[in-house]
């Protein structure tokens, strides 16, 4: 087997979201505010366009994402990843996982899926490499703080597909030195 990345997405969108673009591969973050006294789940946080190129003939195995998270405080506030939700065309697709990992006021790489995990759905080389290909995350922020509001932070949106080449052999790079 083979595999194409992680990448990157070139487009993230995500009303409610500050910076959504941030996703695409930045040391920032995209955020968003949940104010005091709120259990809201928050609009989805969408990344497309991964840029791969599956060669022809190729059969897909699994397709993995990942993305790094972390709240402003974990004082009188809960948030959890609610759902991920890849996505065909735009649209969401197959099966949504449904973590519930908790935040923490640190860097965490959440990740989801894996080498023979194909989310519930098939996936055709034209799907994977098209723009509308991605990932969306929900999370959800359960505010009990009287007066104070808290962040959500994301960003290092990436995928990693699996895939059998047409031959069945797995792919490599050489490179040939002169002497």
């Amino acid at each position: 087997m083979a595999t194409a990345g992680p990448l990157t997405p070139s487009t993230a969108s995500g009303a409610g979201w500050t910076n959504p673009s941030n996703i695409e591969g930045s040391s920032s973050y995209a955020e968003v505010d949940v104010a005091h006294g709120n259990d809201d789940v928050e609009s989805p946080l969408i990344g497309t366009n991964f840029g791969f190129t599956i060669p022809a003939g190729s059969t897909i195995n699994g397709i993995a994402i990942s993305f790094t998270r972390k709240v402003s405080s974990t004082t009188t506030f809960t948030a959890t990843t609610n759902s991920i939700q890849l996505l065909k065309a735009g649209s969401a697709a197959g099966t949504a996982k449904t973590p519930g990992n908790f935040w923490t006021a640190s860097d965490v790489a959440e990740t989801a899926g894996s080498t023979s995990d194909l989310w519930g759905t098939t996936w055709t080389l034209a799907q994977i490499n098209a723009s509308g290909f991605g990932f969306q995350m929900v999370a959800e922020g359960n505010n009990s703080a009287p007066v104070q509001s808290r962040t959500l932070y994301v960003y290092k949106y990436s995928i990693t597909v699996t895939y059998t080449t047409a031959s069945g052999l797995s792919l490599c790079q050489t490179s040939t030195f002169g002497f």
